[in-house]
């Protein structure tokens, strides 16, 4: 009694993962209080320091705008305005992955990292092909 402590084996999950568990455990200890931003965020900076939580951010931002673009040309087609703004977010998906990659040491983030990256440039490179 009293305890309030958690023990999670972690193997064999991935490092998004594990994030979401700390979140989540977050949540139930702090219901009334809980900001899932913030909650992320400290996560990310005890887990990884300041200086790669940052850079996950640039990256998580580039991702998810590309995956975005995606998503409209799907379905609208391809506009100018999307091609424009697609090549931004990929250029900053790139950019912010080789400077990851530059300060990380843990080769398991920079490989999901990179899983992820490669993932949507493949659909973003395969949309691009039956429109050209």
């Amino acid at each position: 009694m009293g305890n309030n402590k958690i023990i999670l084996r972690t193997s064999g999950l991935s490092e998004m993962e594990k994030l979401g568990i700390l979140t989540a455990a977050d949540y139930f200890w702090n219901q009334n209080s809980y900001n899932a931003n913030k909650s992320l965020w400290i996560a990310m900076n005890k887990v990884y320091g300041k200086e790669l939580a940052i850079k996950l951010l640039y990256f998580n931002d580039a991702y998810f705008g590309l995956k975005e673009v995606c998503q409209k040309i799907e379905n609208n087609g391809l506009q100018h305005k999307n091609l424009r703004v697609a090549k931004n977010f990929e250029n900053a998906l790139n950019n912010s992955y080789s400077e990851f990659e530059q300060i990380c040491s843990n080769g398991d983030l920079i490989k999901e990292l990179g899983m992820y990256k490669n993932e949507i440039l493949k659909k973003y490179n395969a949309l691009l092909s039956t429109v050209e």
